[in-house]
This record gives C-alpha cells, sequence and structure tokens, in this order.
C-alpha cells in the first residue's frame, strides 16, 4: 500500500483486537487513491487546474499483525492467471507437501530457506483454511493478509486470522532471523 507524493490509500471500518497481553491487531477496508490535477472547464477560472482526489481501484479488505522475527519479504499470493505467468516466467514459486496450498497459493520469496522454514504444517495449515481466498505478506515484522472486500462484521475474523498466524510464528521458536 504504497504511500508518497500525492497519492496514498485510506482506510474504514477499522477494527482492533487486543491480543496475548496487549499485543494489538488491526482488520480494516482499504482503497488507493491518488490526487490528479484536472481543469474546470465550467468553473469560475476555467483555465486554472484544481486538484481532484480520485479514488482507483477496489475496496479490499486487510489485517496487519506485528512478528516475532525480521522477516524478509515473503509474498503468497492466491493463484490466478497473472501469478501463473509470473510464476512461469520468474522459476522462483515455491512447492510444499500440501497439494491444496500448492494449488490455491505462490509463493515468491527471495530467501528460499526462510520461506521454507516459515511455511511449517501449522501455517499451511490455517492458510489453507481459507481456502485460497486470502493472501499473505511477511515484511519485517510485519505480516499483512488481505483479500477481496469482505462485510464488515467478518473484520473480527480477519483479524483473528492474523493474531493466530502471527502466535504461530511466535510459537514455533523461529530464530532464523532475530528481530
Amino acid at each position: 500500500m504504497a504511500r508518497g507524493v500525492d497519492r496514498g490509500w485510506t482506510a474504514t471500518n477499522v477494527v482492533t483486537l487486543e491480543v496475548d497481553h496487549g499485543v494489538k491487531v488491526h482488520a480494516f477496508d482499504v482503497r488507493c487513491w491518488a490526487d490528479v490535477a484536472v481543469v474546470d472547464r465550467d468553473g469560475l477560472k476555467p483555465d486554472v487546474p484544481k486538484t481532484v482526489r480520485k479514488h482507483q481501484g477496489a475496496t479490499y479488505s486487510a489485517a496487519v499483525a506485528r512478528l516475532s522475527v525480521n522477516a524478509p519479504r515473503l509474498v503468497i499470493v492466491r493463484e490466478n492467471f497473472v501469478s501463473k505467468l509470473f510464476a512461469v516466467a520468474t522459476r522462483i514459486d515455491l512447492d510444499v507437501k500440501s497439494e491444496s496450498f500448492n494449488r490455491w497459493y505462490h509463493v515468491i520469496s527471495a530467501d528460499r530457506a526462510f520461506a521454507y522454514g516459515m511455511l511449517d504444517a501449522r501455517m499451511i495449515d490455517l492458510m489453507t483454511q481459507t481456502e485460497g481466498k486470502i493472501s499473505f505478506e511477511f515484511s519485517g515484522d510485519w505480516l499483512l493478509l488481505h483479500t477481496a472486500q469482505l462485510e464488515p462484521e467478518l473484520l473480527p475474523g480477519l483479524a483473528r486470522l492474523a493474531a493466530r498466524m502471527s502466535r504461530v510464528v511466535r510459537q514455533s521458536g523461529f530464530t532464523a532471523i532475530p528481530r
């Protein structure tokens, strides 16, 4: 969710859960926007451009949780036509022992050892329970889950899933990359 000059994102329907001794997990709907200069031909100053904020693309639901490790970028995306082309072109997709996981997801990471270590049986089980409907990104000490926009009453469930995944990372004792 890039931010920069004249672009950013807006979060709505924010849900915050406090789990595990004060650790907070947030779930929300998010949509990107960009400020665009347009000329108002019908206004009082027809040749003076004004800035208009335009939302771009669909609204997505997401959740973020802190991790107990400093993770290199690891992206686990739902399989679709574009991800299939990317995987074939780059040859960096990783396969694991779960057929359903391999069918639903592409795993992209420059650090293959970290990716295989992070994708233990408990983590794969949590991910496959979503039947390929949620994508996951690990980066630094953050975990991001994102999916098509959910009904607002489902956002707490997305936050709980992010909390469970963060807990699995912590309980696994994964120490390859200390925080």
